[in-house]
């Protein structure tokens, strides 16, 4: 019975986290970013909390469950198959990295390194992903903005999960 209601509360949990990285998804599209950063293809990356939180507080494959329902929400309301496929690859290499620093999180990476190691590989594999599909090299050629966009946005993801975090761990997620 025990076991039961843990497995009933973590599915209740990557609900409510699949939800709120929608959510964040959704708000974004609100924020002018290209008001400030004049540039295509800059986000602040907010549902990038909610999977440093499933990879925190429950593991790898919720993380990546998560990841995968918010993109195919995202993709099939708001945007197209190929954006899928950058968020995809962009994700999927994202949350491969984090999970691995997150291994040593606390004796050699902080929240803020891999906030910022996941924003610079979620951009990496979205060129990658620009690459096969527009079957030319050139896009990297915008590797720098994005890439120096990444420590910035990564930076304020981490600065607001520094916040939250602390607050969650006062409710027994576990």
């Amino acid at each position: 019975m025990a076991l039961q209601i843990k497995k009933t509360k973590k599915l209740t949990l990557c609900a409510v986290l699949t939800a709120t990285a929608f959510a964040l998804s959704f708000i974004e599209g609100f924020i002018p970013v290209s008001a400030f950063i004049p540039l295509p293809g800059i986000k602040l990356g907010l549902s990038n909390i909610v999977i440093m939180f499933s990879l925190c507080y429950l593991d790898g494959k919720s993380a990546f469950t998560i990841l995968l329902l918010k993109n195919i929400l995202v993709s099939f309301l708001f945007s197209n198959p190929v954006s899928f496929i950058f968020s995809m690859c962009g994700g999927v290499l994202s949350l491969l990295v984090m999970k691995l620093m997150f291994l040593k999180y606390n004796k050699f990476f902080s929240l803020y390194g891999i906030s910022i190691c996941g924003a610079l590989f979620h951009n990496i594999g979205q060129l990658i992903a620009a690459g096969f599909v527009m079957k030319t090299a050139t896009v990297l050629s915008y590797s720098t903005v994005l890439l120096l966009s990444a420590v910035f946005m990564g930076f304020f993801t981490a600065f607001i999960s520094s916040i939250l975090f602390p607050l969650t761990e006062k409710i027994n997620l576990r």
